[in-house]
């Protein structure tokens, strides 16, 4: 990747959070104001009492008299749990994208100062020394060689949470309204979110794969992990089958039954060294491997 692309990706994050965290906001102006006591209340109020002041008026053309009668206001009703899970939804879809769109500045910031600070000397030996400097501190701090790039897979992950976190309070918000509409939008956002864990565990199933998400990553680790915790339980259990069918008969390997623990002993100590080495190496080393 050339240095004149850092900046490009970085503002198409930042673009791209904008526009959604702007999609947001105009659904979160019309779902807060249901968050606000009902205004039911102030209207009973002024009902009741043009219905009293029509029965006076009726009365006094009767020659009656009414009674005027005390208005007792009923107590504001609160707002919904589906509501309330709603605003909650979507507040946190747009505190996830305004916040990916805060860093993307931040990391377009930090692209900057790392390609333009050299060039601003004159003397080719000055420019090597400062971006050295940079280069040091680069890898004092853990950044990869891509520079703030690095970390832009962690910002889309945000924004992709987001968006998950928005269509699920449209789920919520359409079934509070009309539950047709809300079981097929639900349906619909179920086939994305299953197309988007395919693209996620793909790469996990094979390394030479373009597919993967910015979860693909994280779901690696945990998948291997995973993988290699049960590879340990299960090697304490045969490893106890071959000392009773083994170990106790001299290491004669003789029955079917000792062929088969054998066989299924050296499977699991060649599965083990393997999950350690692409744990160690994480999911770019073992592909590079």
């Amino acid at each position: 990747m050339s240095s004149s692309t850092v900046p490009v990706s970085i503002t198409v994050t930042i673009w791209e959070t904008g526009l959604f965290s702007a999609v947001v906001a105009s659904f979160i102006i019309e779902s807060y104001k249901l968050l606000s006591p009902d205004p039911g209340t102030s209207q009973s109020e002024s009902v009741f009492l043009l219905r009293q002041l029509s029965q006076q008026l009726a009365g006094f053309a009767n020659g009656t008299y009414v009674q005027p009668q005390s208005y007792t206001p009923s107590p504001p009703s609160l707002p919904s749990a589906s509501i309330i899970c709603v605003n909650i939804l979507w507040l946190l879809s747009l505190l996830l994208s305004t916040t990916s769109a805060v860093f993307a500045t931040l990391m377009l910031q930090w692209a900057r100062i790392f390609i333009e600070l050299p060039q601003t000397l004159g003397v080719p030996k000055d420019r090597a020394r400062v971006r050295s400097v940079l280069y040091f501190g680069m890898k004092k701090y853990r950044i990869k060689l891509s520079g703030p790039v690095g970390t832009t897979p962690t910002l889309l992950l945000a924004l992709h949470i987001s968006v998950f976190l928005f269509f699920i309070g449209l789920v919520v918000f359409f079934y509070t309204i009309y539950k047709t509409v809300a079981v097929v939008f639900l349906i619909s956002v179920g086939f994305l979110g299953l197309a988007y864990f395919g693209f996620t565990i793909h790469p996990c199933l094979d390394h030479s794969s373009p597919f993967g998400t910015p979860v693909s990553i994280p779901w690696w680790h945990l998948w291997h992990t995973f993988l290699f915790q049960v590879a340990r339980c299960l090697h304490f259990i045969v490893w106890q089958l071959h000392i009773c069918f083994v170990r106790l008969n001299l290491g004669d390997v003789t029955t079917r039954r000792q062929v088969v623990v054998t066989q299924l002993l050296q499977t699991i100590e060649d599965f083990v060294p393997e999950r350690i080495n692409r744990l160690k190496h994480s999911f770019r080393g073992t592909v590079v491997e």
